[in-house]
């Protein structure tokens, strides 16, 4: 009897032991996987960094949302023509946009257009929003983050997560919603669309709203509807982003 308590005792430790072991080594493979496909299709230097600052962030916001995704089981070929396949923003720009909010904006909704796996969700909650919700076409992306926000509860208790898988073109922005995220989630065609959301959102209720735009191709479609560039940062070429600002009249 004891020796099957000792061999039972030994058996528990090695499966707890294990468990962890391989999530390190599930994450080490997505880390090396990303890096190689940087540095295919861009170089090395920038996939060094990126990486570098993936294990960095993953760590300090408790996400873990590092790969490629193309999509194309998870969404129609219609909307896919729309759509850019998944990649997380890099920590390192997405740091740079949050931290040019004041204070006071964190304390109102925040929406990530384009959410992926909730990475900036996460991140979100980390710099003090309270009411955060993301929007991805994606069912996939959608369940990936909401198995991530049942695991933020403890690290996050003051915030309130809602993600859910909708077209931007069709989304009704939340009055409470300041500021958004984007990561050149989607084509002008859907871009044009969106922001045409967020004015009818600004018109039904005036505030004021930054945009944190990642890779930022169609700032002027933000820029035609009163929105203006306050910040821009670019790294490496590649690594770019803005904060744009809207003040009602």
């Amino acid at each position: 009897m004891a020796g099957q308590q000792t061999h039972s005792a030994t058996g528990a430790r090695f499966e707890s032991c294990r468990q962890p072991l391989s999530g390190m080594l599930s994450n080490a493979w997505a880390y090396i996987r990303y890096f190689i496909f940087i540095a295919r299709h861009w170089d090395i230097r920038l996939a060094a960094f990126v990486v570098y600052h993936e294990i960095k962030g993953e760590h300090k916001y408790k996400t873990r949302s590092t790969g490629i995704d193309t999509l194309h089981s998870s969404i129609s070929a219609e909307d896919l023509q729309h759509a850019s396949i998944y990649q997380p923003v890099s920590f390192y720009i997405a740091e740079l946009l949050f931290q040019q909010l004041p204070f006071h904006i964190t304390q109102t909704g925040f929406l990530d257009a384009g959410c992926g796996k909730g990475r900036t969700m996460a991140m979100a909650a980390y710099h003090g929003f309270k009411q955060i919700e993301g929007i991805d076409l994606s069912a996939a992306m959608i369940a990936h983050t909401n198995t991530a926000i049942a695991s933020w509860a403890s690290y996050y208790p003051h915030a309130s997560f809602h993600a859910w898988q909708q077209n931007a073109m069709d989304v009704q922005v939340p009055l409470h919603t300041s500021v958004i995220f984007l990561f050149n989630p989607f084509d002008a065609f859907v871009m044009q669309a969106f922001v045409k959301r967020v004015a009818e959102s600004l018109q039904q209720q005036p505030r004021e709203m930054y945009v944190l735009y990642c890779n930022p191709l169609y700032k002027d479609i933000w820029e035609a509807v009163g929105f203006e560039s306050i910040f821009h940062s670019q790294k490496m070429h590649y690594l770019e982003g803005v904060v744009l600002h809207f003040l009602p009249k």
